[in-house]
């Protein structure tokens, strides 16, 4: 499993791996920082159960690691990739390159279901 777990943070009993997932990366609690993936100030980002501070923006992070697990799963055992997604649960934030390409957008055109800028 790779993202958002938010399914019990505060007892390792309830972490991913002892949930029956054997991967686990990303964040335990709901919302973290898309940039330090830190949530008031503590860091939330963990391999396994360990954790890590780790340069990179957290949906290209997670991203590449659901194409690392995959690309090594063995083809002849089955497999349940899952991906929490946490970009809609708080406010979104964004690569610079990416808020850039919408900077002559106005406020209203970008927050339509479909940009038109």
């Amino acid at each position: 499993m790779v993202g958002k777990w938010h399914l019990g943070h505060a007892d390792r009993k309830y972490w991913p791996q002892n949930r029956g997932f054997d991967h686990f990366y990303g964040n335990l609690v709901g919302e973290v920082d898309y940039f330090t993936k830190e949530r008031g100030g503590i860091v939330d980002w963990q391999r396994n159960g360990k954790f890590l501070q780790e340069k990179g923006y957290y949906t290209t992070l997670i991203g590449d690691e659901a194409v690392r697990l995959i690309e090594r799963q063995d083809p002849d055992k089955p497999a349940v990739p899952l991906r929490g997604v946490a970009g809609g649960a708080h406010a979104l934030q964004a690569p610079k390159a990416d808020l850039d390409a919408y900077k002559a957008c106005s406020r209203t055109a970008r927050s339509a279901p479909t940009p038109r800028c």
